[in-house]
């Protein structure tokens, strides 16, 4: 449940940043790409996939 808190965070801190404009969206096909990025940066222990329809399925990194 913790990693689905902390998902909702990331969402919600991406569409801050969006709001005011630190992320661009560009078109269409930004909104997911540019989560991609956001997404990534902050979850360095995580597998990350995006699919259509902007869902996101997260996996912890086996080592």
């Amino acid at each position: 449940m913790d990693a689905l808190l902390n998902l909702r965070q990331l969402v919600d801190s991406f569409f801050l940043l969006v709001q005011c404009k630190s992320i661009e969206i560009y078109n269409e096909f930004s909104p997911p790409h540019e989560l991609g990025i956001f997404v990534r940066e902050k979850l360095t222990n995580e597998i990350m996939q995006i699919k259509k329809r902007l869902i996101l399925t997260l996996r912890k990194v086996v080592q």
